[in-house]
């Protein structure tokens, strides 16, 4: 395999699964193509391929992209099921999306866990999202179908509804600066058998005018909600409820409304804004 672009590509995890196929985790830098797959990330992106184990054949090829933040996404831990579904630990700085589904870390570096089809689709997402930085590092799957995180935690952490605190490591003593660890455990991971399908989720009105509320029905606790336009771009972000304003400083068009909640369960639905 050589394959690539300009910028600077490196790989770094690799995990076979039981159909002859091996995946591997790395980043690249601007435009790159890895078999007739061509990538683009103006701040760097993540990269997760799909290779025929006998043959290094490039299968398929997904990018966690972004075009914001000091450091581009990162990719630091994979894992694959029985099935071939395949689980990505990631770092997040800015913003990054995948298939059109939109990030942005919320305080410092936040912590991602992506899942993706033995094709190559984007199945579901976990975003930790404290106002620290998270930082996923290995991932485990459970003989029950639960998955689990590790990683490195710097002040303080959010997983789900669960805040975690960290002891205060001064950001000029590099070497400590992720000297605190954590665990988190995933339930209910949509398997092989049980594939994960974002449900419709029921907005109205809809169209809406900017500056008007949309009214939402009721989703677990801990829920996150957010607006990404045509370009995957996230433009708005919060927690759900019953009745959320649409921004007046939207532009009229078209928009993915996303709902995920801790579990990872997700509920979408496009939304026309006038």
């Amino acid at each position: 395999m050589n394959e690539g672009g300009p910028g600077i590509d490196g790989l770094n995890r690799a995990a076979l699964d039981g159909t002859g196929q091996l995946l591997v985790t790395g980043a690249f830098q601007g435009r790159a193509t890895f078999g007739t797959y061509p990538l683009y990330s103006p701040n760097g992106g993540g990269l997760l391929l799909s290779l025929d184990e006998a043959t290094g054949r490039v299968r398929w090829a997904q990018q966690l992209a972004a075009t914001t933040g000091l450091f581009g996404p990162a990719l630091t831990g994979l894992t694959v099921d029985a099935a071939g579904n395949s689980y990505v630990a990631a770092l997040l700085d800015g913003d990054g999306h995948v298939d059109g589904v939109s990030f942005l870390s919320a305080g410092g570096r936040d912590g991602l866990v992506l899942s993706f089809t033995p094709q190559g689709g984007f199945r579901w997402a976990q975003q930790a999202d404290g106002a620290g930085d998270e930082l996923p590092g290995h991932l485990a799957l459970l003989p029950n179908g639960e998955l689990l995180v590790a990683g490195n935690l710097h002040a303080a952490g959010r997983f789900g509804p669960h805040a975690v605190a960290s002891n205060p490591v001064s950001a000029q003593d590099p070497a400590r600066y992720f000297t605190n660890a954590f665990v988190a455990k995933l339930g209910q991971l949509p398997t092989g058998t049980r594939p994960a399908q974002a449900a419709a989720l029921a907005v109205y009105p809809n169209p809406v005018a900017r500056g008007e509320a949309m009214q939402l029905p009721a989703l677990p606790g801990g829920t996150r909600v957010s607006l990404s336009d045509a370009l995957g771009r996230r433009v708005w972000q919060g927690a759900a409820a019953s009745t959320l304003p649409v921004p007046a400083a939207l532009a009229p068009g078209a928009y993915l409304l996303l709902a995920t909640a801790p579990d990872g369960r997700q509920w979408r639905s496009r939304l026309l804004v006038e």
